[in-house]
């Protein structure tokens, strides 16, 4: 067992700064529970209250059951991994990843068996008696990682452990994480920023800003149906498309128009923007780049806009397209050539739209 539920958490600085607000998070036993979110988003602060390493001001934190409000960092059977690693640079791997097994008194026999074996398992048996200086950045990173599993902790903590590394590095510490987490079947809660690293490492997603949570979901329904226009904004890269619009009913059917251009809804959300009052409003369009299609010329329901830039990323094209006063995002195969300056018919998959509140920011469902 090592759940963690946090209930109503406030905390609030010294300076009148409020960090985190009202926070309320259950994580099972098992899971792999990503915190993502822009800096100061509380994200950070979060962890450390669990860690133990702030103060809660206002709420109750329990792990496995128990009030942990003030019980110390060194008592909650809780590891963490750093973004800057922390290792201590006068000491060797060996004895960074057996550090702590030291202040907790274990025979050296067993520190010795518990270390190379950890050390084995995280490609750093032949590194062992080198100091951090001597060590490469995603080395580094591995000797964090195997003193945090060394203790064969309850939780793992984790503080944008990758964001020190170069893109080809990052990569792969992230599928050796998740290869870790599958191996050792106990609680991760990391922290990012980077919402690739969080739809492709966690079973359940926390998006936070401004020290509240905007949604709790697995990464899947996260990037299908956003609560709002935040988190669709965050996740997903490029991100979503966004089109000032008003809903228009003609018969039967449901358009949202913007500018000239009009384009039909799915029946399931003409059926609801009618029902909550939305005829003849302003809304916000919402459609991921990959969900608009390039499109035949006979097509009536297509709209045509002016090719601005095209980013060649050797997989996929990413096309850049004139539409009103901003730019629309379109995701493509690279077979797909047209050039710059020219005109495109564009279909947007009715199926794929989403819709958000002008004023709240909220998703119409």
């Amino acid at each position: 067992m090592s759940k963690v539920v946090l209930k109503n958490i406030d905390k609030i600085y010294d300076n009148g700064f409020h960090a985190v607000k009202n926070l309320s998070l259950n994580i099972d036993s098992q899971e792999f529970v990503v915190l993502v979110g822009p800096s100061g988003c509380g994200k950070t602060t979060t962890l450390r209250m669990i860690a133990g390493l702030e103060q809660i001001t206002k709420g109750e934190l329990y792990i496995d059951e128990k009030l942990v409000n003030h019980v110390e960092a060194k008592d909650r059977d809780i590891a963490m991994v750093f973004q800057n690693y922390a290792l201590y640079p006068h000491m060797t791997v060996f004895d960074n990843m057996a550090f702590g097994l030291k202040m907790r008194k274990i025979n050296k026999k067993e520190i010795y068996k518990k270390v190379t074996e950890i050390a084995k398992s995280i490609d750093m048996e032949s590194l062992l008696n080198r100091k951090p200086h001597e060590l490469s950045g995603g080395q580094r990173q591995r000797v964090a990682l195997g003193r945090a599993i060394v203790r064969n902790p309850k939780i793992f903590l984790m503080d944008e452990p990758l964001s020190n590394l170069d893109a080809k590095l990052r990569v792969q510490m992230r599928a050796e994480i998740v290869k870790l987490y599958h191996r050792l079947h106990t609680t991760f809660i990391y922290v990012t920023h980077d919402q690739t690293e969080a739809m492709t490492m966690g079973t359940k997603i926390v998006v936070m800003n401004k020290g509240y949570i905007q949604q709790i979901a697995d990464p899947q329904t996260i990037y299908d149906k956003p609560a709002n226009l935040f988190v669709a904004s965050t996740i997903g890269s490029p991100q979503m498309n966004f089109i000032d619009a008003c809903v228009i009913a003609e018969g039967d059917l449901v358009y949202l128009k913007f500018g000239e251009f009009k384009i039909k809804i799915s029946s399931e959300i003409s059926e609801n923007l009618l029902k909550m009052g939305y005829k003849d409003r302003e809304v916000i369009l919402g459609i991921r780049p990959e969900n608009i299609r390039i499109a035949e010329e006979n097509n009536c329901d297509a709209i045509s806009l002016k090719l601005e830039l095209v980013e060649i990323l050797g997989y996929e094209n990413i096309l850049y397209l004139e539409l009103l006063e901003n730019n629309i995002v379109v995701k493509v195969d690279t077979r797909f050539g047209a050039t710059v300056g020219s005109y495109l018919n564009l279909s947007f998959d009715v199926e794929k739209i989403h819709v958000f509140d002008k004023i709240t920011k909220n998703a119409i469902i």
